[in-house]
């Protein structure tokens, strides 16, 4: 027993991804849900920039505090920034999805439950994917609308909403991995 309380998870298969089955996906209905999804929202922030990028002041929200008020400023090339990050965390998101054998579970993979555990693992890169996308896009139009004079700032209740969308992710696969273990 650890300092913490149980160990629950066995060091050594973690560390040990040598030995676990590799294993190929074709892609299922909610992951091809969450990819078309995702990509929805980078064509849209792509559409939403290329349509507002010429109407921005000489200076635009840069920052947010926890408020969702505006706590610096910035030039409207601070507003690409966000569409970079998003291309960077789909693509090795995207990536790392053909690689669900090299993920840290929270149980130990074995070559009779390594199938469920890798499709549980990918569905959730999925769905945080396609979420994390949208959050940003969120911040982009917030950001955009703000320094229009459109807004006063980000609406707090849907920042919480999309920490509340990545945690339950998280909580639901956690629960659902160690129900399959």
């Amino acid at each position: 027993m650890g300092i913490l309380g149980p160990n629950i998870f066995n060091n050594r298969d973690i560390k040990d991804k040598g030995n676990r089955p590799v294993i190929k996906f074709s892609i299922n209905r909610l992951e091809l849900f969450m990819e078309i999804f995702a990509l929805g929202g980078l064509i849209a922030m792509a559409f939403l920039l290329f349509n507002s990028y010429s109407l921005l002041p000489d200076m635009i929200p840069k920052h947010f505090d926890m408020a969702g008020q505006v706590d610096d400023w910035g030039s409207p090339n601070t507003i690409l920034f966000a569409p970079l990050v998003c291309v960077g965390i789909y693509v090795l998101l995207t990536i790392s999805a053909r690689f669900p054998h090299t993920y840290n579970y929270i149980v130990a993979i074995t070559a009779n439950n390594a199938s469920i555990q890798y499709r549980l693992g990918r569905q959730m890169m999925f769905i945080l994917k396609t979420v994390i996308i949208w959050m940003f896009f969120y911040i982009t139009y917030a950001s955009i609308e703000v320094a229009l004079g459109n807004m006063q700032g980000l609406n707090s209740v849907m920042m919480i909403g999309f920490l509340v969308l990545i945690f339950v992710t998280i909580g639901v696969y956690m629960y659902l991995s160690y129900k399959n273990r």
